[in-house]
C-alpha cells in the first residue's frame, strides 16, 4: 500500500519527532510513504501551494491513501 503523508509545515526542514515517529512505525510495516510538505503556518498562502501539489499528486492514481500528518485545515485539503 503506497500512503502520501500531506503536512502544513515544510517536513524536510523540520520533521517533528511525532510524526516522524508515525511514518516510520508505517514503514516498518511495509508501506510504502510518501510525505508532501508544504510550510502553511509562516505564510498562509502555504495553503494553496500545498493544494495545487496535493492535486497534482493525486493525479497521478499511484496512491491508496492519503494520511493529513495534522488534523486542522488539512483533513478538508
Amino acid at each position: 500500500m503506497r500512503i502520501l503523508a500531506v503536512a502544513n509545515w515544510d517536513f524536510e526542514q523540520l520533521p517533528t519527532p511525532w510524526a516522524a515517529q508515525r511514518l516510520d512505525a508505517l514503514r516498518r510495516l511495509g508501506f510504502a510513504i510518501d510525505v508532501l510538505g508544504e510550510d502553511c503556518v509562516s505564510d498562509r498562502r502555504g495553503y494553496f501551494r500545498l493544494w495545487r501539489a496535493l492535486n497534482r499528486r493525486l493525479a497521478t492514481g499511484k496512491y491508496d491513501l492519503v494520511a493529513p500528518l495534522y488534523g486542522s485545515f488539512l483533513g478538508l485539503l
